[in-house]
This record gives C-alpha cells, sequence and structure tokens, in this order.
C-alpha cells in the first residue's frame, strides 16, 4: 500500500510550497478591541516554519523505505529506478502496473471513458403554470420560459395571486413564511382575472366551510421524457377515501382546453405523490371559478382518464424537449405580451378585429 503511495504521489507531481503568511484582518482588529475582548495580542507575522510537510514522531525503521517514505517520493521523482525494482523484488510488478494504468487513466484520460449509464443525464424541470402555458401556445412558452423577453405588470395575474393568498390564509389559519411573489401559485398567464368578489364567493362556498385536507401542496411528477413537472395544489378536500382536487380561479369559467392541463397534472400527482395523507380512492379535479359567484367545473379521474392526462403530460414535454415552439394563435393573442414580436398573433389580431 506505501509502495503505491508513493507511486500515486509521483503521478500528482510534488507542489510548490506556499508559505506566504497572512496578517490579521481588520474585522480581526475591530473585535480585539471591543471592551469585551479578552486579549494576549499578536506581535505581527509569526516565523515562517521551516517545512509543511508533516514530521513522522520517530519510530521503527520503515522495513521497506529505509530512508524513509519521503525519499522514496523523491527518488520516484526524479526518475530512479528504485520504486519499480522494489515492486519486482516484492513480486509486486504485476499489481503495480495495474495499479498505475489506472491512475494514469483517472488523471489524464477521462475524455477517453465510457459514460456511466444515468451520469449527467439532464433532468429537465418545467412547471404546471409553464405547461399550461405551452399548450396554449408553444411560442409564447419560448418568450417566457426558454429565450426570455420583457413581461409587463399584468393586473389579472396579480389578482388572482391575491385571492389564492387570502385563501390560504383562511384555510391554514395563520400566515405562512413564504413572500407572496408570482411564482408562488400555479396562476397561469392570462388566465386569472374577474371582479374582487371572489373571496366573498368562496367563504359564502362549501369550500370556505369545509377544512382542507391539504393546502398549496407542492409535487413533483417525474416523467419518462426526461421531464420533472412542479405545482402546488390549491386544497384537497377529502370525504372518506374520496378526494376532491380543488383550483380555485379568481375570474369566470373560459373555453380554452389548455387549461385542463393543469387538473391533468394534479390527477396524476394524487396517483403517485404520497402527500402523507394516505392514498386516495376516487378522485374528482375541479376548477372553482369565483369570478361571477361560484362555478364549479369537474372532472372524474379515474384510472383510465389519469393514464391519458400522463400521456398529454409526456407529450407535451417531448415536444418541449425536441423544441417545437412554433405559435398556435387564438383568442389569447391580444392579451399576449409577446404580440409586438409575433407576426401570426398580429395576423390573428388583425382578423378577429375585422
Amino acid at each position: 500500500r506505501r509502495i503505491l503511495m508513493v507511486t500515486g504521489a509521483y503521478w500528482y507531481g510534488l507542489p510548490e510550497p506556499n508559505v506566504n503568511a497572512k496578517k490579521p484582518s481588520a474585522f480581526f482588529d475591530l473585535v480585539e478591541q471591543h471592551p469585551v475582548t479578552t486579549k494576549e495580542g499578536h506581535a505581527g507575522e509569526p516565523p515562517r516554519p521551516d517545512s509543511l510537510r508533516r514530521v513522522d514522531p520517530a519510530g521503527a525503521p520503515d522495513p521497506l523505505f529505509e530512508q524513509g517514505w519521503d525519499a522514496a517520493l523523491r527518488d520516484t521523482v526524479a526518475g530512479s529506478r528504485f520504486l519499480p525494482d522494489l515492486a519486482e523484488s516484492l513480486h509486486l510488478s504485476e499489481e503495480m502496473t495495474e495499479r498505475v494504468a489506472t491512475l494514469h487513466q483517472t488523471l489524464f484520460d477521462l475524455g477517453t471513458l465510457e459514460a456511466i449509464p444515468g451520469a449527467g443525464e439532464e433532468r429537465r424541470v418545467v412547471s404546471v403554470t409553464g405547461l399550461v402555458n405551452y399548450a396554449q401556445c408553444p411560442k409564447r412558452f419560448f418568450w417566457s420560459e426558454i429565450d426570455r423577453l420583457p413581461r409587463r405588470r399584468n393586473p389579472a395575474a396579480v389578482a388572482g395571486t391575491e385571492l389564492h393568498r387570502r385563501i390560504e390564509l383562511h384555510q391554514r389559519g395563520q400566515v405562512p413564511f413564504e413572500e407572496l411573489e408570482p411564482e408562488l401559485y400555479d396562476v397561469p398567464d392570462e388566465v386569472e382575472g374577474g371582479g374582487g368578489g371572489g373571496f366573498r364567493a368562496f367563504i359564502d362556498s362549501r369550500y370556505g366551510k369545509a377544512p382542507a385536507a391539504l393546502v398549496e401542496a407542492p409535487f413533483t411528477i417525474r416523467l419518462d421524457s426526461g421531464y420533472q413537472v412542479r405545482g402546488r395544489i390549491d386544497a384537497v378536500y377529502r370525504e372518506g377515501p374520496s378526494w376532491e382536487i380543488v383550483d380555485f380561479k379568481s375570474g369566470r369559467a373560459k373555453d380554452d382546453p389548455s387549461l385542463m392541463v393543469q387538473l391533468q397534472a394534479y390527477a396524476v400527482a394524487a396517483g403517485e405523490v404520497d402527500f402523507g395523507i394516505g392514498k386516495p380512492g376516487d378522485i374528482d379535479v375541479s376548477f372553482v371559478y369565483l369570478g361571477g359567484g361560484l362555478e364549479v367545473v369537474t372532472r372524474r379521474a379515474d384510472d383510465r382518464w389519469r393514464a391519458r392526462a400522463r400521456r398529454a403530460l409526456e407529450d407535451l414535454t417531448t415536444a418541449i424537449g425536441n423544441e417545437a415552439f412554433d405559435p398556435t394563435p387564438g383568442e389569447w393573442c391580444r392579451r399576449c405580451d409577446f404580440l409586438r414580436f409575433c407576426e401570426q398573433g398580429r395576423a390573428e389580431v388583425g382578423a378577429r378585429s375585422a
């Protein structure tokens, strides 16, 4: 083993000692001068040591290295035959050759080594909000998530975020530690909005009167496409083994199929993620719109529905990985932050305005 240690030091080479001692910092002086500090003082730069290597205590001579291992190391670095001859005399030449070759490859031939399966495999992450935006318009997703362009303040999304916070505080009965940030909740771009009576509609509904089993529950879904999907479920209400997963909306119901991606992600998460409250039996996923009173849109997420939902998530993330970012113009173009950069979007808005 000691022979191989010397061999390793040979391949690494001997470092040049750095003996530039540092003076105490200004902070050290400040602490030393404080009235409550007990100090002995310091007398400037200490003497430099004669050597930076550890000096072994005196003991029995080394049976392999009569002059000490450091002398053997220096002889080896100088190119002498001491180490190979010693290995040969101990019948360790073959083992030494193998170890030297392995060490040499590790240090100098990393580029030729075969990749370890799974090592360095990129794990990409997309939010539920991002997936909804991609399902609506891949180009919009590109400009908001990949090649980010400046965004203007979105009053509708701000109103949605504020409503989510008020509902969370009501359900928790306490103030959470997180700061109020737009990314704190799954509030897709331009799909919120509505009047200020949303919280009153919530309080008057069964959702405001019943305690939720989960509130703002974060999750991560791992997909075969290599992506992770991350989101936060607004609330889960339980009745026996049955779950109703709820996403609150501050606006009115919209006829936009891309929004269903949000419920699909929540349903898949319910079947695959351990939220610490046991596994669900029946699963319903609901949008609860609060912008014009109370309107609930619910889907029963049975096994077949969740399987289709997972395939939809796989398809979306695979398309993102394939960099499929062609625009899909629609009614949403007139509210898009990036309309000025999108020829297809401007044509869509012009045609709808004609």
